[in-house]
């Protein structure tokens, strides 16, 4: 039977738990085991019967709310395919098109291919960067962008950040961006080579003797088409992931090779391909639409996933406005359903076409929420106005406080103006929290997508700062496994610690964070590192040499100077060689880290202490009892 949303909501959801066996591995499993179930919530906007739609804003829905590397929330429901016959239930694990989500995707490998170093010209070195203009970045002459109608070449001077903010000028007409025939030969070429010669044309531009090119560098054009001018085009992204393709390091063929080696892989992913076909492109001669099954045939080889991988993954169905399932048009796996739909058949997959299961797009938001390496830092800059790097990103002035900046994306899969499914990431890495949530189709699945991200971010887990002050000496919150405990980010004196704390928590003594970080039966084990450094309330002492071979204790047998205890210190802090010491993000110093607790030199990332004198805190919820 459909529970009442709003009585769930006014019980606090507290009935909603949902118990997990615990794992028999030594790091905590990615789903916590008392994750809220969101099913009640989601059955509000799906169909209930397969076979008769009646009027639910979509079939199926998957949603999911992450807190640091944990899904603490999540629920499907619904319908993966419709029909009074062989319907199929929204599975938890469906893999499901993200859309243009997949744009921030194509600005993180762009930036890591940026970090890597890509000498781009010699005598001077020069250096790919997000200031490279585009014509040095495609490598290419300033005359493939020559706008004969406008005689100008000025786009060939935007920049890699411009563009990544949609910023270039280009503004496609449907006509001008799918109104390009493959190349000759188009069989032996590769797909940066097919890319490439879309955005090129099949004209070498000699403006004196009025060859213009032809290619979408120059006739993509349209209102307002000036560089500076904003408007949201997909071909920026296209151009972006013709970027990645030019300067490629060696042993990797494509963009799509560079996402699973560089993005998708190390953080744990195991969804390692696109969407996205390149024959949609051709306007005339070798369209697919016609029927032509030789591009069928020779692009499905290189845009499938593995069949063995795949036949282990569910697709849900898409759907119309008006309940029509969209046309199936390319081969099965697994359960029969369609690998990928009509709705998105592009070469562009840079600009859309990634696909995720909801595991492994809580893995990415855990990567935007956590990860402080130089290139994922640098796409979760404002450096413009509205979109920045694939992301929309909104400045607030309102309680949490220390909310500097929260993202946002609608990942979208359209056909024309109707859009047919709907993906949606909300995320906050002040707060360590995101929310995600996913529609295939049907009446209105913007409308469902959004309403189930209100409520979760207002009654399911609110946006706040956890256990940390609501106030701008906390700078952002680390949420740790048990949920009882926050690292708040900050840099105050031993006798202030407790201002970083909201009211109903306190400074966690050390015996309450070793306990609460801890994770496995067998040995202890960590469940996970703390972002910076942080106090706690316990006056610890050290034994030990070093790094490494250290211990916090109240007996041990050094006592730390006045109000400079050890503490608990982030493993990744940056060394100051200055002041021989590691440095958190806030400034604060730890001389040592990964020092052990009790006695013991087991790593339990205590640290200190002479004159270290500021850190954040960690803040525990009140209870009753608490380890002592």
């Amino acid at each position: 039977m459909r529970k009442n949303r709003s009585a769930l909501v006014a019980s606090g959801l507290g009935s909603l738990a949902l118990l997990v066996a615990s794992s028999s591995h030594a790091a905590p499993p990615q789903v916590h085991p008392n994750a809220i179930d969101l099913t009640p919530l989601l059955e509000d906007h799906t169909v209930v019967s397969p076979g008769t739609p009646g009027t639910a804003n979509t079939p199926g829905m998957i949603a999911a709310v992450i807190a640091g590397k944990h899904i603490i929330a999540k629920g499907n429901a619904g319908w993966a395919r419709l029909g009074a016959v062989n319907p199929v239930a929204m599975p938890h694990d469906a893999v499901f098109n993200i859309g243009s989500i997949s744009k921030s995707i194509t600005a993180l490998a762009l930036s890591k291919l940026i970090e890597s170093g890509v000498v781009i010209s010699t005598n001077p070195t020069v250096y790919l960067s997000w200031d490279t203009p585009l014509s040095d970045a495609l490598d290419l002459a300033p005359e493939y962008f020559y706008r004969f109608f406008a005689d100008n070449t000025d786009r060939a001077y935007v920049t890699l950040g411009e563009v990544a903010a949609h910023l270039s000028g280009y503004n496609c007409q449907s006509t001008q961006l799918y109104a390009h025939d493959f190349p000759n030969n188009w069989q032996t070429k590769t797909r940066p080579q097919i890319v490439r010669e879309f955005l090129m044309g099949t004209v070498t531009p000699n403006i004196g003797a009025s060859q213009y090119p032809n290619g979408m560098l120059a006739d993509c054009d349209g209102d307002p088409g000036e560089p500076g001018q904003e408007d949201y085009e997909n071909l920026n992204f296209l151009i972006l992931q013709a970027v990645i393709n030019r300067w490629l390091p060696a042993g990797v063929h494509d963009y799509t090779e560079y996402v699973k080696e560089y993005v998708v892989e190390p953080h744990g992913m195991d969804v390692g391909w696109a969407w996205g076909r390149s024959d949609m492109l051709a306007a005339s001669g070798l369209d697919y639409s016609s029927g032509n099954a030789s591009i069928d045939n020779y692009w499905n080889a290189h845009f499938f996933p593995d069949p063995v991988w795949a036949s282990g993954h569910h697709y849900p169905r898409y759907y119309k406005s008006n309940w029509d399932v969209i046309p199936v048009t390319a081969a099965t796996y697994g359960d029969g359903d369609s690998l990928y739909d009509n709705a998105n058949d592009s070469i562009s997959t840079g600009a859309g076409g990634l696909a995720f299961t909801v595991y492994d797009f809580a893995r990415y938001a855990t990567l935007l929420l956590r990860d402080r390496s130089p290139a994922v830092q640098r796409v979760l800059r404002r450096d413009y106005e509205d979109y920045n790097y694939g992301w929309g990103s909104v400045y607030i002035s309102t309680s949490p406080q220390i909310v500097a900046k929260r993202y946002t994306h609608n990942g979208a899969i359209g056909q024309g103006s109707v859009i047919f499914s709907f993906a949606r990431i909300w995320f906050s890495p002040e707060l360590d929290l995101a929310y995600i949530s996913f529609a295939n189709g049907g009446a209105h699945p913007g409308t469902a997508v959004e309403d189930i991200q209100d409520v979760m971010k207002n009654a399911v887990v609110p946006v706040d700062t956890g256990g940390c002050a609501d106030t701008n000496d906390v700078k952002h919150v680390q949420r740790f496994y048990n949920q009882k405990m926050f690292g708040c980010a900050g840099s105050v004196t031993y006798s202030e610690a407790s201002t970083l704390c909201k009211a109903g928590y306190h400074v966690c003594t050390a015996a309450e964070y070793a306990s609460y970080n801890q994770y496995g039966t067998a040995s202890v084990e960590n469940a996970e590192a703390p972002m910076d450094h942080y106090w706690t309330s316990t006056n610890l002492k050290y034994s030990g040499s070093a790094s490494g071979n250290c211990s916090a204790s109240t007996t041990a047998t050094y006592a730390c100077p006045t109000n400079e205890p050890m503490r608990v210190c982030s493993p990744t802090a940056t060394y100051d060689l200055t002041e021989s010491a590691y440095r958190d993000t806030q400034g604060n110093y730890c001389n040592w880290i990964n020092c052990g607790y009790g006695g013991s030199t087991t790593n339990r990332y205590f640290g200190g202490c002479n004159g270290n004198t500021t850190a954040g805190t960690l803040c525990c919820e009140n209870q009753i009892s608490a380890p002592q």
